[in-house]
C-alpha cells in the first residue's frame, strides 16, 4: 500500500464503474455512499484501517457516479429522432468544439466539428431538439469556429453500433460525449452562419491562441515543418510530407508524431531545465510547471493522452 498508494485507489475506482454498469444503482443511494465514506473517514481519522476503507468506499462511490454521470445526462432526445439510415434533415445548432481539419490523401478535404442541436427540421418538419451531432463537411466553404450558430443542411443517421463481437463501440464512445447521430454535409448541401461567439469566453480565447500558434507556425516554417510542428505541438491531424512520413515509419518512429504523454513530458522537462538555470527555488518552479502543463493540456483540446500525462505530472 505505502509502495503503491494509487494502485488501491484506482481497483476500487474501476471497481465503483463495473459495479455501476452492471446493477440499475440510484443515483441517490450513490452519493449518500460517497457522503458516508467522507463522515466515515472524517470519524475515524485515527484508526487507519477504518480510515482506508473510507478512501476506498469514496472512491468506488466516485467511479459509480462518473458511469451515471455518463449514461444520465440531461435531457437528449436527439437519439430518440435520428434514422438507422442516412435521411435529408436540416439542422440548427451552436459549434461546441474547435473544429478539426482531416487530411487524408485519398479523401477529398473535409471539416469535421461538433454540433449541439436545437432545431431540426425532417420530413414531419421544424422540432426543437437537444443533444450532440457529429457533422463532416466535405469541401467546406468556410472555416468554422467555437460558438458558430449556423444552419446546416445534408443528410443524418445514427452512430453505427459495432459489427462483430469485441469490436470498438464508436456508438457507445460518442454517447459518453453526448454524441448521438452523424451529419454528412456534400459539397452541394447548404451551411449558414447566423452568428458567432455564442460560446464561453475562455474557451474561445484558449482556440484563438491555438488558432494564432497555428498561424505563426505556418508563416515562420516550410510546409513540410509546419505539418510536423502542429501535429506534434498541438496534436492536429495534418498532411505531413511523404518524405518525411517515410523516414518516420522506416525508423520505428511514427508514434512521435502523434500527441502523447511524451510531448507533455517533453515539455516538462524543458520546463524544469528553464527554470532551474533561471534560478527559481523549487516550490515556484513546481507551481509554473503545473500551470503551463494545465494551459498545454487545454491548449491540445484536453485529449486523452495529453490529460493523463498532466495529471501524472502534476
Amino acid at each position: 500500500m505505502m509502495r503503491a498508494p494509487l494502485v488501491p485507489v484506482a481497483i476500487a475506482f474501476l471497481l465503483g464503474l463495473v459495479v455501476s454498469a452492471s446493477l440499475p444503482l440510484p443515483i441517490g443511494a450513490v452519493m449518500a455512499s460517497a457522503a458516508a465514506s467522507v463522515l466515515i473517514g472524517l470519524w475515524a481519522v485515527r484508526h487507519p484501517r477504518v480510515s482506508l476503507f473510507a478512501i476506498l468506499l469514496l472512491w468506488a462511490s466516485l467511479g459509480a457516479l462518473r458511469h451515471l454521470a455518463c449514461m444520465h445526462h440531461p435531457s437528449c432526445d436527439v437519439v430518440n429522432i435520428v434514422p438507422s439510415d442516412r435521411e435529408p434533415v436540416i439542422v440548427h445548432g451552436v459549434v461546441v468544439e474547435d473544429p478539426a481539419e482531416l487530411f487524408n490523401p485519398n479523401e477529398p478535404e473535409r471539416q469535421v466539428c461538433v454540433l449541439q442541436a436545437r432545431h431540426v427540421r425532417t420530413q414531419d418538419g421544424w422540432k426543437p431538439a437537444t443533444g450532440g451531432i457529429r457533422a463532416r463537411l466535405q469541401h467546406p466553404r468556410f472555416a468554422l469556429a467555437y460558438g458558430d450558430e449556423v444552419v446546416m443542411e445534408g443528410r443524418w443517421s445514427r452512430v453505427p453500433a459495432p459489427g462483430n463481437p469485441g469490436q470498438f463501440d464508436w456508438r457507445a464512445a460518442l454517447a459518453r460525449q453526448k454524441i448521438h447521430a452523424l451529419l454528412s454535409v456534400e459539397p452541394f448541401h447548404g451551411v449558414v452562419r447566423l452568428r458567432s461567439g455564442q460560446g464561453q469566453h475562455w474557451f474561445r480565447a484558449i482556440y484563438a491562441l491555438r488558432h494564432r500558434l497555428e498561424t505563426l507556425i505556418t508563416e515562420h516554417f516550410s510546409e513540410s515543418h509546419a505539418g510536423l510542428l502542429r501535429s506534434f505541438l498541438l496534436g492536429q491531424r495534418v498532411a505531413l510530407d511523404e518524405d518525411l512520413k517515410q523516414a518516420f515509419v522506416e525508423t520505428g518512429t511514427m508514434h512521435l508524431v502523434v500527441i502523447s504523454g511524451f510531448n507533455v513530458g517533453l515539455i516538462a522537462g524543458i520546463l524544469e531545465l528553464a527554470l532551474r538555470l533561471l534560478g527559481l527555488p523549487l516550490r515556484l518552479r513546481l507551481i509554473t510547471s503545473a500551470v503551463a502543463l494545465a494551459g498545454y493540456c487545454l491548449l491540445t483540446g484536453m485529449q486523452p493522452p495529453v490529460t493523463r500525462a498532466t495529471l501524472m505530472a502534476w
